[in-house]
């Protein structure tokens, strides 16, 4: 008998690609001390825009897991996955907000079309592990749910808990073919967790608790001036160009377009600018350093911080956070 993930993950698409670039981001949410213990958040970082995210998955290839050191905090009122999470029952029980949940890009039960198959939440519901061998909580692929929020992030899990929480998810999506792509045995401990925010010290929300640019950051009006750059920094402008992985912990990083990259229009320069605003890296881009028509692939060892990536055409520049973690 053919294995339910397998089937499920199968009926989704027929054949698969690696996506090697899609990495798992822990956030950790400001509970208050309304509950016991930090809640965090997991989320998919999809390698571009344009990539969706379906199911998160395991199967007898590869297994999938979330424990903790501590038992889960799980409300009276909640349930294993945010469809049962009512949005007016918020208002009623707060500490609701701080269940653990798993989800594809949804925080409660309001446009919520998430299905899941072949899971026993028994001991996951009395704040144990989570384990899964067969089976999978999922979306159609066409469910606005499946796209990544304007930092290109989908949210597939909350956890609560007085411990450290660690897990492997196996996971699929579509890339901007409709191409299906997986990515197996991607890891997370909330040893990592970020502060999401603004990174940005020109953005008008700058946030310098933040580690983890979501890409919300806000900026002014151009002033008109012309003798200066019109640098459109940073929500950045995903239609245009994402930096990814971010944060980065070897010596590579991936800038990728929503467009193909066409050179003719003129010389293409990318910059690092450290938070002393010295320039660390130039280089100017040529068609070696070009993959796949819309993707540049930058190899630079960089210390631990904060840097900017600013990318200059036709005099007009357009510039993104990273952060180097070693």
């Amino acid at each position: 008998m053919k294995k339910l993930a397998t089937f499920i993950i199968a009926a989704l698409s027929a054949s698969f690609m690696s996506a090697q670039d899609a990495q798992l981001v822990v956030q950790k949410v400001d509970n208050g001390n309304a509950v016991p213990g930090n809640t965090y958040r997991v989320h998919v970082l999809l390698p571009s825009p344009q990539h969706t995210l379906h199911a998160v998955f395991g199967d007898d290839e590869s297994s999938m897991s979330i424990q903790s050191t501590q038992p889960f905090y799980q409300h009276q009122f909640g349930g294993e996955t945010t469809l049962d999470v009512n949005a007016m029952a918020l208002d009623l029980a707060p500490e609701l907000a701080y269940d653990s949940w798993l989800t594809i890009g949804a925080e409660n039960s309001s446009d919520n079309n998430l299905w899941e198959i072949g899971i026993d939440f028994n001991g996951f519901n009395s704040g144990d592990q989570l384990g899964v061998q067969d089976g999978a909580w999922f979306v159609v692929p066409t469910d606005a749910r499946a796209m990544g929020d304007q930092g290109n992030l989908v949210l597939v899990a909350q956890l609560t808990t007085e411990g450290v929480a660690t897990g492997t998810l196996n996971i699929q999506g579509w890339d901007a073919d409709q191409t299906p792509w997986q990515a197996r045995g991607l890891t997370f401990t909330t040893t990592d967790a970020h502060t999401f925010g603004c990174t940005d010290q020109s953005a008008l929300n700058f946030n310098n608790q933040a580690t983890f640019n979501d890409g919300t950051c806000e900026y002014p009006a151009s002033n008109g001036n012309p003798n200066q750059s019109d640098v459109e920094a940073s929500k950045g402008d995903q239609s245009d160009w994402q930096v990814f992985p971010n944060p980065i912990w070897e010596n590579q990083f991936n800038v990728q377009f929503s467009q193909v990259i066409d050179l003719k229009e003129g010389n293409m320069t990318l910059d690092i600018i450290d938070m002393q605003g010295k320039l660390v890296h130039s280089v100017e881009i040529d068609d070696s350093y070009v993959i796949g028509g819309n993707k540049i692939v930058v190899q630079k060892d960089l210390t631990a911080g904060l840097y900017t990536i600013t990318i200059t055409q036709n005099g007009s520049a357009q510039s993104q956070q990273l952060v180097v973690q070693r």
